[in-house]
């Protein structure tokens, strides 16, 4: 099985419906409407994305990634919704999410959160095997009996999430991993969102 999804936090110019697999065990889960968890980019980092469809395929011979997890026991947006999605982005200058965030209720919102630790297996503590930037996220860590988050890490060493250091980091298992927790969700009033929007005359 297959799913069609619309991925957060993407550019305008690079947007478009990413297509991952589906495990067994969520088939019953994943359905058009509901939000997903999953691993994005070289580095797996995770994201929440929107299904805009699926299809029973098997997608055998394509190297895709899975779906992490479900998110909503119960479709947020219907097929009228989902319908709407493309048009926006066609015609407004926003993303496929951007579209999803319009109409998706307030307050019900996730903010994914990257925690980072170190491998209980790391053992090679040579400092010359390692960047300047590498190896302050290794001591950090190591120091860290909980871990870090993403943004505790720029607090302290002044480097992003999306530094090249972390990133290799994280590509080698064996050195540290990162856990994406949710925070609790809130209640939040009632809000009308917007997007910049460019209408085109019909030609």
């Amino acid at each position: 099985m297959l799913a069609q999804l619309a991925l957060e936090n993407t550019t305008y110019r690079f947007d478009k419906p990413f297509t991952y697999s589906v495990p067994q065990a969520l088939e019953t889960a994943v359905r058009p409407g509901v939000r997903v968890t999953v691993p994005f980019g070289a580095g797996n980092r995770t994201r929440v994305a929107m299904v805009l469809s699926t299809s029973y395929e098997s997608g055998a011979g394509q190297k895709l990634k899975a779906i992490a997890s479900v998110l909503d026991k119960e479709p947020l947006l219907d097929d009228e919704m989902l319908a709407l999605i493309p048009w926006m982005k066609s015609r407004c200058f926003c993303t496929l999410y951007d579209a999803v965030k319009v109409m998706i209720p307030a307050g019900i919102g996730y903010k994914l959160v990257n925690r980072y630790r170190m491998n209980a297996a790391f053992k090679n503590y040579d400092r010359e095997a390692f960047t300047d930037t590498a190896w302050q996220i290794i001591v950090a860590l190591t120091a860290a009996k909980n871990g870090l988050t993403g943004a505790e890490l720029t607090e302290r060493l002044g480097i992003e999430e999306k530094s090249s250091d972390l990133l290799s980091l994280l590509e080698n298992g064996t050195q540290l991993y990162a856990k994406t927790r949710r925070p609790a969700m809130r209640r939040m009033p009632l809000r009308a969102w917007s997007v910049p929007c460019r209408i085109f005359p019909a030609s």
